[in-house]
């Protein structure tokens, strides 16, 4: 390889393109000469280490004088493919290639050029105030960074001296762009790169905030809406849309225009781009009225509006996403459904990135697209975003992987109310498992219904093995079932009342207070049995007290018919008694006229305290073959007996 006879450092800020012009106009050759003698067919600033060792020993300066203008791998989790840029990681996309922009002033007082010129949105020379040249108005080619004329590195491939090119002034929002952009991408202090704009100029909020990536990629997106024309702007279908993109590849005077327009629109945000959005609304075949996002924005730019580019941490600009939002909202009522967790925040994505979804599944053995799962999947990445977990890749690959297969493992522990219904009581006609919900019996396990969304509840198998073991412990076994009956489809139909509901039978079969028999081994409740007279008796004491505690008055019929199953047949209120019992003051009650039509003539019929009534009984027969309504009875708390004011009407 040979020394270049006259060497030169490079300049700050300068592009590698326009360091090896000049050094081929200082030695009186031309730019492929240069290449040959630095044997490396081109160089460009994503080339290879070698490339710049050959470039940098044939020009006698060390590599690190050229690092600034190269583009290495950012190794940025959100965006796999971004580079290095003057200090900044920028996605390829924002940055020029292949062609070459040139501003004819500077190459004309000095041969510059500038590497900030390769970002897109840079259309203009700030201190010449006039627009990049990228084409020959000689030969109408486009400048290329490795075509140059026969004779001089600074001219075309026609021959056609680069500063000698036409300028055309630059517009006022063109400049305005420039100025912006230049500080952002100069407040590195690795580039060292000195910064034209003037100090007076300062940033737009929200987008004074974002990184270079975003900015550009937030410019390009909404210059790009902004100058699509209606008639270039096709609806699209409902899952996909065709993005556009003012790439490297469109002009310098294209690019120019949606960069204005993008200014324009940011000076003025949110209400401008909410003027954008109503326009793109109209372009909608169905009408702003169709409350669907998708619908409401239906045609490609639209859909770029609703899934915009993703910024430097991978997550869609949320400048973008969170004005169309609000149009959404403030414009058409509508609210946006809450979008996943690795779409909203960078640690998830790079979470998501390092174990997907369908990896976690795969580990487990189950199929990944299980609503379930994926609703563990990301309430996991939630819980670590508000954790602040912190960590390499793998890491925090491997604390995602252990939280959802351990939660994954605790909702297989559980079943739902149907299945713990046939499983405990050996029936599914309720179709869930009903009556069963107290602390003494089994209680739904919490936490898994935003998982398991189709259940009405949720119980653990752990506690159904264990209320099943109770039924067997409580229960005898025996071989003749005669005198008893079926306790789900007898006893219980039978017997239950308000007073008296299956969560209190539950809770005495458990108890022993209504004793239970089983002719198998491992019982579920229907395979129970038990005596019918006296689980009926345990229910008319229930509504007894029950009615007692109310103060109730009740008639005498019913009355009777509930003394007769505490006390046994015969033990009632007859006609003389219930006089006797009102004109001593024994007994409250209550007396109401009734008409008998057949008769002709009025009589009286009478309530009665069910309290009173009640202790007055067990004063005269006794105790009942009930122990809780004997222990009711004794208390001193009852309702205080007292005359009843109501008379018969005088005949």
């Amino acid at each position: 390889m040979a020394r270049l006879p006259q060497v030169l450092p490079p300049r700050r800020g300068e592009s590698v393109h326009g360091y090896v012009r000049r050094l081929a106009e200082i030695n009186g050759i031309t730019l492929s000469a240069v290449m040959k003698l630095a044997e490396v067919g081109r160089i460009k600033p994503a080339s290879d280490e070698k490339v710049w060792e050959k470039l940098a020993e044939a020009a006698a300066i060390d590599l690190d004088a050229l690092e600034k203008m190269r583009r290495l791998p950012a190794n940025v989790p959100g965006a796999p493919g971004a580079v290095t840029f003057m200090g900044h990681a920028v996605r390829p996309s924002h940055l020029t290639r292949d062609d070459m922009r040139v501003c004819p002033q500077c190459v004309r007082s000095g041969g510059t050029l500038r590497e900030v010129w390769s970002v897109s949105q840079i259309t203009c020379c700030p201190q010449h105030e006039c627009l990049l040249v990228d084409s020959c108005d000689a030969c109408g080619r486009k400048l290329k960074f490795h075509n140059a004329g026969s004779e001089d590195a600074w001219s075309c491939v026609c021959d056609k001296e680069l500063a000698d090119l036409p300028t055309i002034p630059a517009s006022e929002l063109t400049l305005a762009a420039a100025r912006l952009l230049y500080p952002v991408v100069g407040r590195t202090e690795i580039t060292g790169y000195i910064s034209l704009a003037r100090a007076a100029d300062k940033g737009l909020p929200p987008f004074d905030t974002l990184c270079l990536n975003d900015l550009l990629a937030a410019m390009d997106l909404i210059g790009t809406v902004a100058t699509t024309p209606a008639e270039e702007d096709e609806v699209v279908g409902h899952f996909h849309a065709r993005y556009g993109s003012a790439g490297p590849a469109r002009r310098v005077k294209d690019i120019a225009t949606r960069t204005e327009a993008a200014l324009r629109i940011m000076r003025a945000w949110p209400e401008a781009w909410y003027d954008v959005l109503d326009d793109l609304a109209s372009r909608s075949p169905l009408g702003a009225s169709h409350l669907i996002d998708r619908a409401i924005l239906a045609t490609r730019m639209g859909r770029r509006c609703l899934a915009p580019d993703r910024g430097l941490d991978g997550i869609p600009l949320q400048v973008i996403t969170k004005a169309t939002t609000a149009w959404l909202k403030d414009r058409h009522g509508f609210d946006r459904r809450k979008r996943p967790t690795s779409a909203r925040n960078s640690i998830a994505l790079m979470i998501g990135r390092a174990m997907p979804a369908d990896t976690i599944a795969q580990h487990i053995g189950i199929e990944p697209y299980r609503a379930d799962y994926r609703r563990i999947y990301q309430a996991a990445l939630e819980a670590m975003v508000a954790e602040g977990v912190n960590g390499t890749p793998a890491e925090l690959g491997a604390d995602v992987l252990q939280r959802v297969q351990h939660r994954w493992q605790e909702l297989n522990a559980t079943v739902s109310s149907v299945t713990a219904s046939d499983m405990i009581e050996g029936s599914v006609a309720e179709k869930g498992l009903k009556g069963w919900d107290h602390p003494d019996l089994i209680l739904p396990a919490t936490g898994f219904d935003d998982l398991a969304r189709k259940r009405k509840a949720s119980y653990s198998v752990a506690d159904i093995e264990h209320m099943l073991q109770r039924l067997r412990d409580v229960s005898v076994r025996i071989d003749d079932l005669e005198g008893l009956d079926h306790l789900t489809t007898g006893v219980m139909r039978r017997t239950l009342t308000p007073h008296y509901d299956k969560t209190a039978l539950l809770l005495d079969v458990l108890s022993g207070r209504v004793p239970t028999y089983r002719t198998v081994d491992q019982p579920r409740l229907r395979d129970l049995y038990a005596s019918l007279p006296e689980t009926n008796r345990r229910a008319v004491s229930c509504r007894a007290m029950a009615l007692a505690d109310a103060d109730v008055m009740l008639a005498s019929k019913p009355l009777n018919n509930m003394l007769e199953v505490l006390w046994g047949a015969g033990h009632r209120l007859g006609v003389k008694e219930s006089r006797a019992l009102r004109e001593g003051g024994q007994v409250r009650f209550e007396v109401e006229t009734l008409w008998n039509a057949t008769e002709q003539r009025s009589h009286p019929s009478y309530s009665y305290s069910v309290a009173d009534t009640l202790r007055h009984m067990y004063a005269s027969a006794g105790a009942c073959g009930v122990p809780e309504l004997n222990a009711f009875l004794r208390q001193a708390a009852l309702v205080p007996m007292s005359q009843s004011c109501n008379t018969m009407p005088a005949g």
